[in-house]
């Protein structure tokens, strides 16, 4: 072999290895500008998850303070409605207590009076002429 031939197998290997770099840069050039648009990508919904983020924890904290209010107000209700019940209960009885002191004292004039009605009924009838 000669040198010429020599040159012109190197030449060409060295032909093929620069194309094969070209190749690869291209290819590489992609990847990157794939790799730079899927962080713009990922960065849009890292911002959309957190504004949805933003609104989930608003709803969380709304609905967890309408929970306590209306437990607060459901347990003031009944509280409410209890007192009401005991104060009527309450009244009640104090009247039951007034109606039953009237009955025991009508009870002791009926007693007087059938005690009159029987002494009159025990003494002898004057005479008649």
């Amino acid at each position: 072999m000669h040198i010429s031939e020599l040159r012109a197998i190197v030449d060409a290997s060295i032909a093929r290895g620069e194309a094969r770099d070209r190749i690869a840069d291209v290819r590489n050039l992609e990847m990157a500008q794939n790799l730079v648009d899927m962080r713009a990508e990922t960065r849009s919904e890292i911002r959309e998850l957190r504004g949805q983020m933003s609104s989930l924890k608003t709803t969380i904290v709304v609905t967890g303070i309408a929970s306590v209010l209306t437990v607060i107000f459901g347990v003031a209700g009944i509280n409410a409605a209890l007192l009401s019940n005991m104060l009527a209960s309450f009244e009640s009885g104090k009247s039951a207590a007034a109606t039953h002191a009237e009955l025991k004292q009508q009870g002791e004039e009926t007693a007087t009076l059938v005690r009159q009605i029987q002494r009159q009924l025990q003494q002898p009838a004057p005479a008649t002429k």
